[in-house]
Protein backbone atom coordinates (compact mmCIF):
# COMPACT_ATOMS: atom_id res chain seq x y z
CA UNK A 1 0.00 0.00 0.00
CA UNK A 2 1.25 3.20 -0.87
CA UNK A 3 1.17 5.95 1.93
CA UNK A 4 1.27 9.91 0.34
CA UNK A 5 2.03 11.20 3.72
CA UNK A 6 5.42 13.63 4.66
CA UNK A 7 7.43 11.87 7.54
CA UNK A 8 5.41 14.77 9.93
CA UNK A 9 2.15 13.36 8.91
CA UNK A 10 2.94 9.64 9.06
CA UNK A 11 4.59 9.73 12.75
CA UNK A 12 1.88 12.51 14.03
CA UNK A 13 -0.77 9.52 12.86
CA UNK A 14 1.83 7.05 14.63
CA UNK A 15 1.22 8.90 17.63
CA UNK A 16 -2.73 8.80 17.75
CA UNK A 17 -2.35 5.53 17.30
CA UNK A 18 -0.28 4.46 19.93
CA UNK A 19 -2.63 6.64 21.89
CA UNK A 20 -5.54 5.02 20.64
CA UNK A 21 -3.96 1.45 21.54
CA UNK A 22 -3.08 2.63 25.19
CA UNK A 23 -7.15 2.82 25.61
CA UNK A 24 -8.47 0.00 27.42
CA UNK A 25 -11.52 0.19 26.25
CA UNK A 26 -10.61 -0.69 22.58
CA UNK A 27 -11.88 -3.92 21.02
CA UNK A 28 -9.24 -6.45 19.43
CA UNK A 29 -10.82 -6.00 16.08
CA UNK A 30 -9.71 -2.41 16.10
CA UNK A 31 -6.35 -2.77 17.70
CA UNK A 32 -5.42 -5.05 14.96
CA UNK A 33 -6.31 -2.60 12.51
CA UNK A 34 -4.73 -0.04 14.46
CA UNK A 35 -1.40 -2.52 14.79
CA UNK A 36 -1.34 -2.86 10.90
CA UNK A 37 -1.79 0.73 10.22
CA UNK A 38 1.20 1.47 12.73
CA UNK A 39 3.30 -0.98 10.86
CA UNK A 40 2.45 0.37 7.52
CA UNK A 41 3.16 4.01 8.44
CA UNK A 42 6.22 2.52 10.72
CA UNK A 43 7.67 0.90 6.97
CA UNK A 44 6.88 4.33 5.47
CA UNK A 45 8.62 6.39 7.62
CA UNK A 46 11.82 3.60 7.39
CA UNK A 47 11.79 4.38 3.39
CA UNK A 48 11.33 8.08 3.49
CA UNK A 49 14.86 8.08 6.53
CA UNK A 50 16.17 5.96 4.13
CA UNK A 51 15.87 8.22 1.00
CA UNK A 52 16.71 11.44 2.94
CA UNK A 53 20.17 9.07 4.12
CA UNK A 54 21.09 8.65 0.69
CA UNK A 55 20.55 12.16 -0.40
CA UNK A 56 22.88 13.43 2.45
CA UNK A 57 25.34 11.06 1.05
CA UNK A 58 25.16 12.23 -2.35
CA UNK A 59 25.20 15.66 -1.57
CA UNK A 60 28.16 15.09 0.79
CA UNK A 61 30.03 13.57 -1.59
CA UNK A 62 29.33 16.30 -4.45
CA UNK A 63 30.61 18.69 -1.90
CA UNK A 64 33.38 16.18 -0.91
CA UNK A 65 32.78 16.10 2.57
CA UNK A 66 34.07 12.72 4.07
CA UNK A 67 31.02 11.45 5.64
CA UNK A 68 31.14 9.47 9.00
CA UNK A 69 30.65 5.81 8.73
Amino acid sequence: MEIDLSYEQAMEELSEIVEKMSSASILLDDLMKLYERGMELTAHCEKLLNGYEAKLEQISRRAQIPSKE
